[in-house]
């Protein structure tokens, strides 16, 4: 085995995949689910190189495991899944909450469970099926070609989501460069696939193509992406010296830091945001914080948090983008755990029901 510095160079950017990935997946600097969403996507991606290199290299045939989970486990077919999950989660689409997005990942588990019963065939003998070498080379061909296929499919479903996205022209060129590159990375692949072998000199070559791509996607997205774009955008405010009254007023440096997370991160949306988690995100007591709300208006946490819900869905019932969805999907959206806390909270702070807001 002739690993050359070419190959060692490939091995250490995909193993830096995962390094990223879990540096976001750990670090308190990224807590939004988009953030989390792309370490998943990064790590995904290098663990698909990482299963490319080793099978060019034989150690799958040396070692079962590298086997099973190189290439039985169809990891391609989850290649675009965290990123439309990201784009779900980045553009605030209400399906993003949805109990069926979990129908994403079937077309993996169909094939893994087709995958485990070949080989405990083939590789356990735990039963003889005559003509399973043909079975098997139809099922591999087909994950091959369908994984493209879902790949290509969901790209198509996320460039609706980011080329609808209403907000800062800044978070739409960075949604976009994410399409682009993430969906010419498929492209790339689909290319290779059907241009002749010999066309680039040699299969090898083609590999090196391949993981060079796979490599520059995982360096771009960890860098720009995340430590150079999203990181200045989640710098707090400086902090008021200890020495320094913090008088519980609209200027108070907290409460100005909690609006800012509240009108331009959304947290509002997160069903389970409460006091503590709030608290946690600004770095002070969370005693400090429900006392510095109820100051400045005159309002528990709840409430203050509900208000921002509420208007959420006032903007939403007003906008024809969301004419299509039902007003509890509304609710769901806006970050209202349950139906009766939705109806209740609106019908309190509007004066009347949400159908009738709507018909209104």
């Amino acid at each position: 085995m002739d690993i050359n510095l070419l190959d060692l160079v490939i091995l250490v950017s995909l193993a830096q995949g995962f390094v990223f990935g879990l540096g976001i997946l750990l670090s308190k600097a990224f807590r939004s689910t988009p953030a989390r969403l792309l370490a998943y996507s990064i790590m995904m991606i290098a663990t698909i190189g990482l299963n490319i290199w080793l099978s060019r290299w034989d150690f799958d045939e040396q070692y079962y495991l590298i086997d099973f989970f190189g290439d039985d486990v169809p990891w391609m077919l989850l290649y675009y899944v965290p990123l439309f999950l990201f784009f779900l989660e980045s553009v605030q689409h209400p399906l993003r909450w949805s109990k069926r997005r979990w129908w994403l990942i079937s077309p993996f588990v169909l094939f893994l469970m087709l995958n485990i019963f070949i080989n405990l065939d083939v590789d356990f003998g735990w039963y003889a099926i005559a003509g399973m070498e043909e079975i098997m080379e139809i099922v591999y061909t087909a994950e091959f070609f369908i994984a493209l296929a879902y790949s290509l499919f969901l790209a198509s479903m996320s460039y609706w989501l980011v080329w609808r996205r209403q907000g800062p022209g800044e978070a739409r060129t960075w949604l976009k460069k994410i399409w682009w590159i993430s969906t010419g990375l498929i492209l790339f692949w689909l290319l290779l696939v059907l241009l002749p072998s010999g066309l680039f000199g040699g299969d090898q070559t083609v590999d090196y193509l391949l993981w060079g791509a796979i490599s520059g996607f995982i360096y771009w997205t960890a860098y720009k992406g995340l430590y150079q774009f999203k990181l200045p955008q989640e710098q707090p405010l400086p902090e008021t010296p200890a020495t320094e009254p913090r008088p519980f007023t609209p200027d108070n440096t907290h409460f100005l830091r909690l609006e800012k997370l509240m009108q331009e991160e959304e947290l509002y949306r997160n069903p389970a945001l409460g006091r503590d988690a709030l608290a946690e995100r600004l770095g002070i007591s969370a005693g400090y914080l429900s006392q510095l709300i109820n100051a400045v208006t005159g309002q528990n946490i709840t409430h203050y948090i509900n208000n921002y819900r509420v208007e959420a869905v006032k903007k939403m019932i007003q906008d024809p983008n969301f004419a299509q969805y039902s007003l509890l999907a509304l609710g769901e959206e806006a970050g209202f755990s349950s139906k009766s806390a939705f109806y209740t909270t609106f019908k309190k702070k509007v004066g009347m029901t949400p159908n009738a807001f709507r018909k209104q």
